[in-house]
């Protein structure tokens, strides 16, 4: 069986102590994200690379909110740029020495360099979970 979407909870890309091996998400984006992964086990071939970065954006009252990464692990958050006056805020959510998630809401723009950033850190720093770890089998 497989699964894509809403239904699923993929493998957690930065399994740090205290974190959860699988992630639900729940944003439409995770099945555009993950769709080649699926398509690769479907036809019995191997993963085609990196999971992607989590995100998500909605625009509310006027304000575009965007998001990367997994904030809701960080124990440190940074605050970049808080304009009340023009409704802009940029925020990044650290771990340790790690950066794991941004926010910005009407700085989309910034967004990408948080991407690249979380993205590199999280493949320098992706490391096997223990088998006491696991609570789904691996994908």
């Amino acid at each position: 069986m497989v699964v894509l979407g809403d239904a699923s909870a993929a493998p957690n890309p930065l399994p740090l102590d205290g974190t959860p091996a699988h992630l639900d998400i729940g944003h439409w984006s995770e099945a555009v994200d993950h769709a080649d992964t699926v398509a690769a086990a479907l036809l019995g071939q191997e993963d085609p690379g990196d999971a992607p970065v989590p995100s998500f954006w909605s625009d509310q009252f006027g304000m575009r909110i965007r998001s990367v990464g997994l904030p809701q692990l960080g124990d440190l958050t940074r605050v970049h740029e808080h304009d009340p006056e023009r409704h802009r805020l940029e925020v990044s959510y650290h771990r340790g020495r790690r950066v794991v998630g941004a926010l910005t809401v009407n700085r989309t723009s910034r967004l990408a360099a948080h991407r690249e950033r979380i993205s590199r850190e999280w493949r320098r720093s992706a490391q096997p979970r223990s088998p006491d770890r696991a609570d789904l089998p691996p994908r």
